[in-house]
């Protein structure tokens, strides 16, 4: 794992949200940020408009701009790697499902969480939300 993110994942942990996204911009400013960036940071951002409770105080509006991305980035990541379970489980969970796409969620959530349990189990927001959600501790 990146040195700059596991710092970055510090500063989440300790609430320093401002800093922590002076890191972020930094680190995708100096080297055009890889997947693994994007990934946490996107995260990063969307905590930040639902979570934070104006702990936060960077004066940017990108809810919608997020809510955007997010969901092109989200498809192409699905269509790139349709066998990957965390793609498909959150890809799936993001639209109206019909029955089948519903039995396909389930199967991907069940699949995912051993994944989920073994690769992020580290500090960060996006390995807490995980662990919330899964259960995983």
């Amino acid at each position: 794992m990146n040195q700059n993110l596991k710092q970055i994942f510090e500063l989440e942990t300790a609430e320093k949200y401002n800093e922590a996204y002076s890191e972020y911009q930094k680190l995708i400013s100096e080297n055009n940020a890889e997947f693994e960036t994007w990934k946490h940071y996107f995260f990063f951002l969307w905590s930040m408009i639902e979570d934070v409770n104006g702990l936060f105080k960077k004066d940017i509006d990108l809810r919608s701009e997020l809510e955007i991305k997010g969901q092109e980035m989200l498809k192409k990541a699905f269509e790139m790697e349709q066998s990957n379970p965390i793609y498909k489980m959150v890809y799936l969970g993001s639209k109206s499902q019909n029955d089948k796409e519903q039995s396909l969620y389930k199967n991907a959530c069940a699949e995912s969480k051993l994944i989920l349990k073994t690769k992020h189990s580290g500090k960060g927001l996006l390995n807490e939300y995980y662990n919330q959600v899964f259960n995983l501790e």
